[in-house]
């Protein structure tokens, strides 16, 4: 977990969003990376209207991150 200065290997401290708008994952956060990677897993909190807060994993390929709408 690549979050610069908090969460480190504690996953309850994750401060990245994932929010759904529509057909789209909106991901809200800040990460750390090697250019070099191609894939990634995205480790961040998801809150649901009827759930409590909770963390998630996605994979994506790192040529959509970072797109804006």
């Amino acid at each position: 977990m690549t979050e610069p200065a908090v969460a480190s290997s504690d996953a309850t401290n994750i401060r990245t969003m994932i929010m759904r708008d529509g057909d789209h994952w909106v991901i809200n956060g800040a990460m750390l990376r090697n250019i070099d990677c191609k894939i990634m897993i995205l480790m961040g909190r998801l809150r649901l209207p009827s759930l409590c807060d909770l963390r998630v994993g996605m994979r994506t390929a790192l040529g959509q991150v970072g797109q804006v709408r």
